[in-house]
């Protein structure tokens, strides 16, 4: 499965997902783009999208996406704090169909 990793999501939550192919926003070349036009970018490149920006869910239109997003939700952007949500991140991606919107914890 080819996730992206959105910008504001520590990089080192790739870990989280062995056997997957792993990207950031940033190393895909997409720095800085708005989200609507990211989530266009997004489909047909990945099959996952992983992000702690719960505003997405308020801002854009969801519906029908041909990739999944997994919303993650943690204290702060260290590593040690998702560290906790390792196994739970790789099952919800493992089992992720498009269109899927999943919300940790």
């Amino acid at each position: 499965m080819r996730i992206l990793l959105d910008e504001c999501v520590h990089a080192g939550i790739g870990r989280a997902f062995p056997g997957h192919s792993v990207s950031t926003v940033p190393q895909a070349g997409w720095s800085g783009i708005e989200n609507g036009r990211l989530l266009a970018l997004i489909g047909g490149n990945f099959d996952a999208f992983v992000t702690i920006d719960q505003n997405i869910r308020h801002q854009q239109n969801l519906a029908g996406l041909p990739f999944a997003i997994v919303f993650v939700s943690v204290p702060d952007n260290t590593l040690s704090s998702y560290l906790p949500l390792f196994d739970v991140m790789l099952r919800t991606v493992d089992a992720a169909r498009p269109g899927d919107i999943t919300v940790i914890p």
